[in-house]
């Protein structure tokens, strides 16, 4: 009876699992779409990847215009040639928001069978999900357009369960997916890989895995990376507080770590970032130092970057550290229940108190920092929700003017929706040597009223006019320029008044 009983609880609580996974996967998308179809996401970095996936779906293999001319001088990801396949069914920029909120949605799955492998007591396996869910770096992640390594998330997570599971075939095809997503992925397969040689004591499988993580990263930084973008890889310029080399950096980091901590702490921002990290897990975390160890190569990096968007729970830069934080979790909450129980008896129970500690401390940090509402401006990347703009009629009126194989400059949040063509540029961000054969484009899409990235799109406006530009529509701040079109006498007026009117408060604007 009590197996029977055991089994239906097992049932039970699967199909609870696969409700979450229902519930977020819808969640999560349509959080995402709404964003973007009110004209919230951005050129940096849903239109990048978007144009990335579209050209390698063409045959322009991680082709770009807006940043750099190969993806590949910015990041390794082999992934995007999987992901472009996708376009072949259906080639839209929302695919890939909609992969990214299923492939964060899985993560329940993962972390529910661990929990109920470490904790068997009725509900661990639930309660994990639902702290994964309630995590609200998962949340800021799904909420800021699309990047690639949201992807090693489930990947990571099902790697570990498989490695509890002793089932090796099967997480080294999970590691070998998960360093596809990106170039310092590496970095965590190495701690992995050292995790189970030295605490495991899989020691064929650990080294095996933590040497070809630590290649991985290192051929794809040091040549790889370089080779594209024809210099040393852009990143190492967040590091340049530390040393002008990686050498340098470490010479810092080991001779001077009251500087370094010093520095780190001088910001609020910064300094919350680690108690951010742990706060919603009730800093359990710390109690397995073992696992807690292989979430290092993600958070190190991160805090120590100049880049302040990067030392924060609020951005992708999370995506590597989250499934190392939240296992850590289960076994700390697994040994402060083999602390707690005989120390409390009968007078209370463990695992209640500790289950209520984990979902307080979880709903405190959600209240703190609500992925769905919370502003994301300076000094933050600006990250936007679900804010209504008064003009996305005229813009739909405008994008229909311009040909699909048209070469387009247009402003940071209207790129994602051009940006499956092979000329696009972000008007805040031009790159003149990626410009096309011609020189210059063929249209130039602005909203005069859109001041949110803090940019001139007026100015802009004003001196494309000078540049053999004309007006082909202009209403309510949207204004589209064709190359070449014969100026009215009245543009220059039209324009330079709303300009005026915009910057004196008579028309509002958004920012």
């Amino acid at each position: 009876m009590a197996l029977q009983d055991s089994k239906q609880d097992s049932r039970r609580s699967a199909w609870v699992v696969f409700c979450l996974f229902v519930v977020a996967l819808v969640v999560f998308s349509t959080f995402s779409l709404v964003r973007h179809a009110r004209i919230n996401s951005s050129g940096l970095d849903l239109g990048i990847f978007d144009q990335v996936v579209w050209n390698t779906a063409h045959g322009r293999w991680f082709a770009s215009t807006l940043v750099h001319s190969s993806h590949l001088a910015d990041h390794f990801s082999p992934i995007l040639l999987l992901v472009s396949s996708l376009y072949l069914v259906w080639s839209d920029v929302r695919v890939l928001l909609l992969l990214q909120a299923l492939a964060l949605a899985l993560g329940v799955f993962p972390m529910a069978w661990i929990a109920q492998k470490h904790i068997p007591r009725r509900g661990a396996g639930l309660l994990f999900a639902g702290l994964y869910l309630l995590y609200p770096s998962v949340g800021f992640i799904n909420r800021f357009d699309f990047h690639e390594v949201a992807l090693a998330v489930p990947l990571l997570l099902f790697a570990l369960y498989c490695i509890e599971e002793d089932r090796l075939r099967a997480a080294s095809v999970l590691l070998l997916l998960a360093l596809l997503v990106r170039e310092d992925v590496g970095l965590s397969v190495m701690v992995v890989g050292l995790y189970c040689a030295v605490v495991r004591h899989k020691r064929g499988f650990g080294w095996a895995w933590a040497g070809i993580g630590l290649g991985w990263s290192l051929s794809a930084v040091l040549f790889v990376m370089p080779y594209f973008s024809q210099g040393p890889a852009t990143h190492w310029a967040r590091y340049g507080w530390l040393g002008q080399s990686a050498t340098e950096v470490i010479k810092t980091l080991l001779t001077s770590p009251a500087f370094v901590l010093q520095t780190l702490l001088k910001r609020r921002a910064r300094a919350l970032f680690p108690v951010k990290m742990l706060l919603p897990l009730a800093f359990v975390p710390l109690v397995a130092p073992e696992i807690l160890f292989m979430a290092l190569p993600s958070f190190v990096p991160n805090w120590l970057a100049s880049n302040l968007s990067q030392s924060s729970i609020y951005f992708h830069y999370m995506a590597l550290t989250i499934p190392f934080l939240l296992c850590a979790a289960i076994r700390g909450a697994q040994r402060l229940l083999g602390w707690a129980t005989p120390r409390l008896g009968r007078r209370f129970a463990a695992w209640p108190l500790l289950a209520a500690l984990l979902l307080t401390c979880s709903l405190a940090a959600f209240a703190w920092d609500n992925p769905f509402i919370k502003p994301l401006r300076r000094p933050f990347w600006p990250v936007y929700d679900w804010e209504r703009k008064p003009n996305t009629v005229e813009f739909a009126a405008a994008s229909v003017l311009i040909p699909a194989d048209a070469s387009l400059e247009t402003s940071m949040a209207y790129v994602p929706h051009f940006s499956q063509r092979r000329y696009v540029y972000i008007s805040e961000f031009i790159m003149p040597d990626l410009l096309p054969p011609e020189g210059t484009v063929q249209y130039i899409l602005l909203d005069l009223r859109d001041l949110r990235w803090r940019t001139g799109p007026g100015l802009r406006a004003l001196q494309a006019l000078d540049q053999g530009y004309g007006i082909l529509y202009f209403q309510n701040g949207v204004i589209l320029l064709e190359r070449g079109r014969p100026e009215d006498a009245t543009d220059r007026q039209r324009v330079q008044s709303y300009v005026d009117a915009v910057a004196n408060g008579q028309i509002s604007s958004y920012d």
